[in-house]
């Protein structure tokens, strides 16, 4: 995990605290520390963020993230990390907790000041289990929650997550933690920290965004290059050398997928709304770079995939990059769940509405799993993939901030269809039809 809270703060020479050592530390002297370290946060508008460094230091963890609590939503929302890269945590804050999740860490600091657990315990639930599950693979292991109240009343939580292989919480770090808990809460309180981070993190996801054109381009000379080498343009490849070309070919096209979610998604507002920017839209063009990209992650592989466009000069007014996430997302989930076959990709307007239909010829999902799939960190049926589970969570989210609706319909063995519809208005100018 990278130290994500320091690659945009390079310029604040903070003193991080000794995270290995022989022994058991003092614990009055790490108190004495944190204290020290948050004071001086405090003349440097972003609390939160060294409240998570101080946090992960004293406690020898891995992670440190800050969950606020919605009196409006009934439910903690993500609000700062140390730990995690910059691209992780963008693709991170649009997940919300889940209700029974948020009810867990209630229940857990309802009458206790800290909370520990290990993913690696027996679970007491299989939809727990599943979610443990996901927690391991991506190497979280024992996790400690601070409670953070206000004149009583639990307003927020750190989470101090350490790795899969690391030992739980030692006696000393659960009485650091307990307390560092009121600590934390009374300095979060006083300087109204979250208010003003919300406004900073606001201005960096602009920022990301605007950004990402320029971090999708050199990434997608690479891939052109690495493609003509491995069509021996240059000459004939060995087979390790082609090995190693295949290897960063992919590493290359997650790296691009992963800059094009995270960025954008990063650009979420305060209240967890994500803004929409309506333009026109060459449908022509985005198929044109959807089906470039839909290539390459097929390559190798037999499957079909066919675009089908009912008007190839068709312009519309909407959010080009949230419209091209939802598909590339839909695209990405065929052609993974279809060993063989086809993918096929249907695209038309009907009564004022975008309609994208992606049909697949892959597993299906089964009846009783339909209604998980929408769900983040939710992986169903038999076949799992290497992902974390968000891809269709990320299509109903921002199909949902552009007013539209996705629809599935599928049968076991068989294959599934996913049915995207975006109200649009045409763009003036339509282009005309390619040349035959």
């Amino acid at each position: 995990m990278g130290d994500g809270g320091t690659s945009k703060r390079g310029e604040v020479a903070w003193p991080t605290l000794p995270l290995h050592g022989e022994g058991p530390p003092s614990v009055s002297g790490l108190l004495a520390d944190a204290a020290r370290q948050l004071f001086r946060s405090l003349r440097e508008g972003d609390l939160l963020l060294q409240a998570c460094r101080i946090t992960r230091d004293v406690l020898r963890s891995d992670l440190v993230v800050a969950l606020e609590w919605s009196d409006e939503a009934q439910a903690f929302r993500t609000k700062a990390q140390f730990g995690l890269s910059e691209e992780d945590w963008a693709a991170y804050q649009i997940v919300e907790l889940p209700a029974e999740i948020t009810q867990q860490i209630r229940a857990r600091l309802a009458d206790q000041v800290v909370s520990c657990f290990d993913v690696a315990e027996p679970a007491p639930s299989a939809k727990v289990a599943e979610r443990r599950e996901i927690a391991r693979k991506v190497g979280i292991g024992p996790i400690l929650l601070l409670g953070l109240r206000s004149r009583g009343a639990l307003t927020g939580v750190m989470v101090a997550c350490r790795t899969g292989a690391a030992a739980g919480f030692e006696w000393w770090a659960i009485e650091v933690a307990e307390g560092l808990s009121p600590l934390l809460g009374a300095s979060l309180e006083n300087q109204h920290l979250l208010a003003a981070l919300e406004g900073a993190n606001r201005a960096q996801a602009e920022f990301l965004a605007s950004m990402s054109h320029e971090l999708r381009t050199p990434l997608n000379v690479i891939t052109g290059y690495l493609d003509i080498l491995l069509e021996d343009a240059a000459g004939p490849l060995t087979t390790e050398q082609r090995e190693l070309c295949e290897r960063i070919r992919t590493s290359a096209l997650q790296q691009l997928s992963l800059v094009a979610e995270a960025l954008e998604i990063s650009r979420r507002d305060v209240q967890g709304q994500i803004p929409v920017r309506r333009e026109p839209v060459s449908i022509r063009d985005l198929v044109a770079d959807l089906e470039r990209e839909a290539t390459l992650r097929r390559a190798g592989s037999a499957l079909r995939v066919i675009w089908e466009i009912e008007d190839p000069g068709l312009r519309v007014v909407t959010d080009s990059v949230k419209l091209r996430m939802i598909v590339r997302n839909l695209v990405d989930n065929a052609i993974k769940f279809t060993p063989r076959g086809e993918v096929r990709i249907a695209i038309g307007l009907a009564d004022e509405q975008l309609v994208w239909r992606v049909t697949d010829t892959g597993i299906g999902i089964a009846d009783a799993e339909r209604g998980a799939i929408f769900e983040a960190f939710r992986q169903v049926g038999s076949v799992r993939s290497t992902g974390l589970g968000l891809g269709l969570y990320i299509v109903r989210r921002l199909a949902t901030a552009l007013n539209g609706t996705v629809d599935v319909a599928s049968l076991v063995g068989a294959g599934s269809t996913f049915t995207v519809r975006v109200p649009v208005t045409p763009a003036a100018s339509p282009l005309p039809p390619p040349a035959a």
